[in-house]
């Protein structure tokens, strides 16, 4: 999503502005938020949103967990 996003706003360079970029994620029992920042982002989400290990299909929870990551991103 990150490289996707690149591109759109950088169709030239498809370089980020910044050297590096963090995504800091806080897992709750109930709980989804998201603030950017220059450089990083942190994010709230529900504990059972993120993978399994073992598990190969995407939950409808990790999606809306990556949407989450995305939507973020996309205001750096």
């Amino acid at each position: 999503m990150c490289k996707a996003q690149i591109t759109l706003f950088e169709p030239r360079t498809k370089r980020a502005r910044m050297d590096r970029y963090v995504f800091m994620t806080v897992t709750v029992a109930d709980g989804y938020s998201g603030l950017e920042h220059r450089a990083s982002m942190a994010l709230i989400c529900n504990r059972s949103d993120l993978p399994v290990q073992g598990r190969l299909e995407m939950t409808d929870g990790y999606r809306t967990y990556l949407g989450l990551c995305s939507h973020e991103y996309f205001h750096t």
